[in-house]
């Protein structure tokens, strides 16, 4: 685990391969994704790294269904009873305790890599993890805890959502699995619709934040926004 600060009292927790993000405000803190099973402890150290403890954790919000980034959920609602966040289209997704939608399969993005991955996916997740009770289900627009815009971003999962923070500081979008930001700005391994995927990148870039941070690699910390619309990757031909 690697606490990284973003900006004040916003921080990116690295779990390996993927990332969550904790937001402290006022005192009370929200937690973006959970990582992938058995990451709660890894968690609750940083929010110690972080100068505060789980009993201040009162909010969980998933930006979607994959294994990689509700598996400990669970565990962390279990040991805090926050309230936990999801889009209306993948909450019984969660409540079931499966991370597939059904009729639609996870399919590749251009690139080696991509394909690689796709096939080691089955060995890496097996799209089941503990059922958990969704307590909101929200919907495109909605504003979480005062500061959170909610953005339905579908294409790498129907019910995907981005986030627009608003805080003090800047303007930060928590991406999800839009895109990542691995050595640079590209698809996500895998998207059920990769032209939905394509407009929701675009929806995504149509916002003003100066900060991007991503489910997988590293933030962008200034013209987020810009560098995110005039990417290339996702105008180009498929």
């Amino acid at each position: 685990m690697k606490l990284t600060t973003i900006q004040k009292g916003f921080y990116q927790i690295n779990l390996g391969f993927v990332n969550a993000f904790l937001i402290d405000i006022n005192g009370e803190l929200i937690l973006i994704d959970t990582g992938v099973p058995k990451k709660a402890g890894e968690i609750v150290e940083a929010i110690v790294q972080a100068g505060s403890d789980i009993t201040k954790l009162k909010h969980i919000i998933l930006t979607h269904a994959h294994p990689d980034h509700i598996g400990s959920v669970a565990e962390l609602r279990r040991m805090s009873g926050a309230k936990v966040y999801a889009h209306s289209i993948v909450a019984p997704l969660i409540e079931a305790g499966n991370c597939r939608r059904p009729g639609a399969p996870l399919k590749p993005s251009p690139g080696v890599m991509s394909h690689i991955f796709s096939w080691l996916m089955p060995l890496i997740a097996s799209g089941k993890v503990t059922p958990l009770q969704v307590d909101v289900k929200v919907q495109d627009g909605d504003i979480i805890c005062g500061r959170f815009k909610v953005l339905h971003t579908s294409g790498h999962s129907a019910g995907h959502i981005a986030l627009l923070f608003n805080d003090s500081g800047k303007n930060v979008l928590i991406a999800g699995d839009i895109c990542m930001n691995m050595s640079k700005l590209a698809y996500s391994m895998v998207y059920e619709d990769i032209a939905l995927g394509r407009s929701s990148i675009a929806k995504a870039a149509a916002q003003q934040f100066d900060i991007a941070v991503f489910g997988h690699g590293n933030p962008i910390m200034e013209n987020a926004d810009k560098l995110l619309r005039n990417a290339d990757f996702y105008k180009a031909k498929l």
